[in-house]
């Protein structure tokens, strides 16, 4: 004999991990943390040339923080990413960043709507079932992966040889080999986890686990001529 267990709410779930994974892409877009680097400064005493601490600079897609130490404690002063970094990588490719983060969202919208379409109601298989929100997710996905990808290139060509001005490396500081990914860039890639992890949670929901199970049944006594046999 077999029983069939069906997974309940599962739609719904579904929904809340892409959910979770909207909030996360908007959180590394706004943050000032994709990129942070601690920076050295050299300076000459009795003429020899002495590196020493020189305070630090973070920044995100679109502002950043920089603190310097001159000696006399930190000057701290915020900025626009554009502008800083002018001449010292490539905006174009952090536009592109920008640009593609923002393109997932509208499709990781369509899958939650649908996941919820599917916990509620009997969709279309084809078009608003698990099917289309595996391709809503992937398309998504696509998106994602082509955002991080073209920040960590500019990151490992640029960013990582240097993230200062030419003024800021005239006064003896330098942040060569000195930078890293901040915690913004890896929410970034923790929400790409999270928008192949919603249809897979959906398609839990169209599985079905089939339990087989045995029955004794009491033991029937046969008779002959009215005689009980054992």
């Amino acid at each position: 004999m077999a029983k069939v267990f069906k997974r309940k709410g599962m739609g719904l779930f579904s929904a809340i991990i892409a959910l979770a994974a909207l909030v996360l892409i908007i959180v590394a877009i706004i943050t000032e943390y994709w990129v942070m680097a601690d920076l050295q400064r050299t300076v000459l005493t009795n003429g020899t040339a002495v590196s020493q601490t020189g305070g630090s600079k973070t920044f995100g897609l679109f502002k950043g923080t920089s603190s310097k130490d001159y000696g006399l404690g930190n000057r701290q002063r915020n900025f626009d990413v554009k502008e800083e970094f002018e001449e010292v990588a490539n905006n174009k490719v952090v536009w592109a960043t920008v640009g593609f983060c923002a393109l997932s969202l509208p499709f990781i919208c369509f899958g939650l709507g649908m996941a919820c379409y599917n916990e509620f109601s009997k969709p279309n298989l084809m078009v608003l079932g698990t099917l289309g929100v595996f391709v809503m997710h992937i398309i998504a996905l696509v998106f994602l992966l082509t955002a991080a990808c073209l920040y960590a290139t500019l990151f490992e060509t640029q960013l990582k040889r240097n993230v200062l001005r030419k003024q800021d490396q005239q006064d003896g500081f330098s942040s060569t080999d000195r930078a890293r990914l901040g915690y913004s860039y890896w929410i970034l890639l923790g929400s790409a986890a999270l928008v192949i992890i919603s249809p897979l949670a959906l398609l839990l929901s169209k599985i079905h686990v089939t339990h087989y199970f045995k029955t004794n049944k009491p033991k029937e006594m046969a008779t002959a001529d009215g005689v009980m046999l054992y």
